[in-house]
Formats: structure tokens, sequence, C-alpha cells
């Protein structure tokens, strides 16, 4: 059994999308486990009665979602996701985030929310329990990786771009000290595909060297890169059962329906959040 790819179009029934002001916000939908979407609502008998947790990630729309906000907007539109996911008042969730610097550093938070910063420093993926808070990272055309534990309830978010491609291993490694991969729901986010992903030689040869030539595609004379090819290899090297895995099957260079920093520009692009609630 391979890993299943669905697009928003075909996802949407299987998700939710939660608005704000009249415009489409964010969008959740549950994780794939042994070729099976999780209810939220259904009852579990190899876990702790907890409900199963959503995937989300913010569309274009809902504003440019940096961390650490620099200016009124950007924090605005943080104000704005927390509302719609209910995380701003008494006893809500305790949001998890990071600044980002394109690197394969992950925080793994085990105790309970309060204990660690809401703002844990640089890196560029979050492990949690349930218990310690909401792991948030944010994306523009680099690709979010969602990890659900089934027996634990553990998650993790990740930011995989081309110079943090194999932080999904560093983060699984870090994972299966608790888990078996058996174990894991992964789901790959939406990101820049090789249809757009047009690149140098030296990093192409970077990555099929180092991971997988089909992470390489070569087309009209140019490189274009497939950053999907080469997590789904480091997945399979982390032992990830293929019905087991997610591909949210869209490009966000192609489809304005999300923010990209190759189509938006480097002065003006939107970065998404994503996270698991």
């Amino acid at each position: 059994m391979s890993a299943e790819f669905r697009d928003f179009q075909t996802l949407k029934s299987t998700g939710r999308i939660l608005r704000l002001r009249e415009k489409d916000f964010c969008f959740l939908c549950p994780f794939l486990f042994k070729g099976r979407f999780l209810s939220r609502e259904e009852t579990r008998d190899f876990d702790t009665g907890r409900n199963f947790p959503f995937w989300g990630i913010t569309f274009r729309d809902a504003g440019d979602m940096k961390f650490p906000p620099e200016t009124g907007i950007q924090q605005e539109n943080r104000k704005n996701l927390y509302t719609v996911l209910g995380l701003d008042g008494p006893g809500a969730g305790y949001p998890l985030r990071v600044k980002l610097v394109h690197s394969k550093k992950v925080f793994y938070c085990s105790q309970k929310k309060g204990t660690f910063p809401e703002n844990l420093g640089e890196g560029d993926g979050i492990i949690c329990s349930p218990d310690s808070g909401i792991p948030f990272v944010t994306c523009a055309d680099c690709m979010p990786v969602y990890v659900y534990d089934v027996v634990n309830s553990n998650r993790a978010v990740f930011h995989s771009g081309w110079r943090g491609t194999g932080i999904v291993s560093t983060g699984i490694a870090l994972m299966k000290e608790k888990t078996t991969p058996e174990n894991l729901a992964v789901v790959i986010g939406p990101h820049i595909r090789d249809c757009c992903y047009r690149v140098d030689k030296n990093r192409a040869e970077y990555f099929a060297g180092n991971f997988t030539p089909s992470a390489v595609k070569f087309r009209d004379g140019n490189y274009y890169l497939s950053l999907l090819e080469a997590n789904l290899f480091l997945l399979a090297q982390s032992g990830i059962p293929e019905e087991n895995i997610l591909v949210f099957d869209e490009c966000t260079s192609c489809n304005p329906l999300w923010g990209s920093f190759r189509r938006e520009g480097p002065e003006n692009f939107t970065r998404m959040a994503a996270f698991i609630l």
C-alpha cells in the first residue's frame, strides 16, 4: 500500500474549514492511520481516551503569521488565529512556537504546559505531549510535516525547507525513543512542488547524492527539486509504513490559496501557520 495523495478539493469533506469575518481562515483535517482517517469523535481502545487531534494550516487570506511578529498586522493575524482556534480564553491550549532558522534543530517538550516558554527559541521543529501545548511552525513554500503518535498521543510539527531537509529523521528518531514507527501517522503538508521548484545544479546534485536521485527532475535544460521525494525517502528510512502517510497534494507556488515565497516575492510573502490541535 502506498502513501495516500489527496488535494484540497478531495480533502475538504474529510476535514473542516474555520472562518473569520466571512473569510476562510484555516483548514483542519484528521490524520491517516493504517489507511483510514482517524475521526476525532471515535473511541479508542488503545489509548487514554483523548480525542484524536487535527493537523491544521492557515490559508493565505488569513494573513502573514510570522513569528516573532515584526509588525502590528502580523501580531493581529496571530491573535485572530488563536481566536479562531479557541486558544484565547481561560484554560485554553498553550501555543508552543519557534523562531525558524532553516535547521534540523527540534525541541522536545514533555512536561505540562507553562513549564516551557511559548517562544522556545531558534529551531525548526517541536515535539510535545498533549499536556505540554500546541506546536506551531510557519511555512511559505517550505514543507510542513506533521507527526502523531496514536499510542501515547505525542505530536510534532517540523518545518522542512531545502536546508533543513533531514529534520524529519531527527524528529522521528526522538519520537521513536518512546514508541515504534508503526504507531506514527504522518502528514506532508502543502509546499512548493517539482513543477515549480527550479534549482541550480549544485543543489540538485546535493539532493540526489544525500537523499535520493528521484528528488531531482531534469526537464527543458533545468533542474527541479522534489522535497516530497526526499522526505518520502527519509520517512521510509525511518520505518514509517506507507499506509500511515498522507500527502496533501498541493503546490504552494501554483495555487494562490496558499502562501508562497517564490510566487509572492521576498518583500511581501505570506507565512502560513502549521499546527496540531
